[in-house]
């Protein structure tokens, strides 16, 4: 969307930005043998090469709006052998090529401070995730009033009321949730 936030890969892929991701072992315990796992706001991929070299048998769809993200993305899983990984340029707000209830486990760091439809986002992850299955969601700590992009403490905390949150916490500059979507509840009587 035009007025959603664009990071340059040069800024994604600086030694720095370490200091702000997750260790992938907050989320990793989640993931099992074969998921079909999308890494939501991907950029050039740091989670998706992670979760690709694990001994898991994961299929990842990478989702960035960027193009030169997903193009960069491309070139990398290519140079390290990866062909698990299916990068594509959609919006967070507009997974239309993936299919309801198909989707394993969704990671989605720090994305949502980067896009301004916060409500299409999240209808759009829980849309095609399997009921019972989890999502790892991050966002930044600071946030202003005044950029709808950003998310606030008060959003966060009503947005975790919308699920069941399984384990919450924090970092320096980010809080953080595993939320579950509900289980389906059948009409067979």
């Amino acid at each position: 969307m035009a007025n959603d936030r664009y990071i340059p890969n040069f800024i994604l892929n600086i030694p720095v930005r370490g200091l702000v991701r997750f260790p992938i072992s907050v989320f990793a315990k989640y993931l099992k043998m074969g998921y079909l796992v999308v890494d939501m706001g991907s950029g050039p991929g740091y989670y998706s090469i992670k979760m690709a070299r694990m001994k898991l048998d994961l299929r990842i769809i990478s989702i960035d709006p960027n193009s030169l993200a997903v193009a960069r993305l491309k070139k990398l899983s290519q140079e390290n052998g990866l062909n698990n990984i299916t990068p594509l340029c959609l919006s967070a707000n507009a997974l239309n090529t993936i299919e309801d209830n198909s989707v394993d486990f969704v990671v989605s760091h720090l994305m949502l401070c980067c896009m301004s439809d916060h409500d299409g986002a999240m209808k759009e992850t829980m849309r095609i995730l399997k009921p019972g299955h989890f999502v790892f969601l991050s966002v930044n700590k600071r946030s202003s009033s005044k950029d709808k992009r950003d998310v606030s403490a008060e959003e966060w905390n009503e947005l975790k009321k919308q699920y069941k949150v399984i384990e919450e916490g924090s970092s320096l500059i980010s809080r953080w949730a595993v939320i579950q979507k509900e289980e389906e509840i059948s009409n067979d009587s």
